[in-house]
């Protein structure tokens, strides 16, 4: 009798292939823009060919834990719509209080962001084992010294304020030592003046008695 034949591995690779595609994840593939103080989306949107019974997602912001949530999904009417009966999610860390997550597409809304909430955003499809990454950038209106035409244009001004003293020091300089060189010219005229006079003249030829 022979042996049962092994399977032929193309119907495995097929079942790979289509195992990767039943999750499709969408995020920006350009920076999200926000600023201190507002609040900030990060869009995701998702679909599922065959949704699992229990769904847990998790976002990440580096290598911090921002929000765990868990899903149980509904029997649904067509394979690409999914229905939520029950969710759970938990924010942690300096973001409790602060996200808002929506169960519908993933999206993750942070309120009041800082400087610090910059950095990237990773959203985990936990059962699926698939992860999308984006960039947040959070700048600060305020902060006018860290934009680099204000920076130029100080920098300019305080070129200008130390060309000025440089000046104003070398005209002082120049002003002293015309002065003491008139100073010294006087002298010497005196002392010459003196010395030509008629009376030094007389002084010095009197005959001795």
């Amino acid at each position: 009798m022979k042996p049962a034949p092994l399977p032929a591995p193309l119907p495995l690779c097929a079942l790979l292939i289509s195992f990767s595609g039943a999750l499709n994840i969408t995020v920006p593939s350009e920076p999200v823009q926000g600023f201190v103080g507002d609040s900030v989306l990060l869009p995701v949107t998702y679909s599922l060919a065959q949704p699992p019974t229990t769904l847990q997602v998790t976002w990440n912001h580096d290598n911090s834990i921002v929000l765990f949530s868990e899903m149980t999904t509904c029997g649904t009417e067509t394979s690409q719509t999914l229905r939520i009966c029950n969710e759970y999610h938990i924010s942690v860390g300096r973001y409790r209080h602060r996200v808002v997550f929506y169960p519908e597409n993933a999206s993750l809304l942070l309120r009041g962001v800082q400087r610090n909430d910059s950095g990237r955003y990773t959203v985990t499809f936990q059962e699926l084992n698939q992860s999308r990454s984006m960039m947040l950038v959070v700048d600060d209106p305020e902060a006018t010294s860290s934009d680099p035409d204000l920076i130029y244009s100080h920098n300019e001004e305080d070129d200008g304020r130390r060309a000025i003293r440089s000046l104003a020091v070398r005209g002082m300089c120049a002003a002293i030592f015309i002065l003491l060189i008139i100073g010294l010219h006087c002298t010497w005229w005196r002392q010459v003046g003196v010395l030509s006079s008629p009376s030094t003249s007389l002084s010095t030829h009197t005959p001795q008695t």
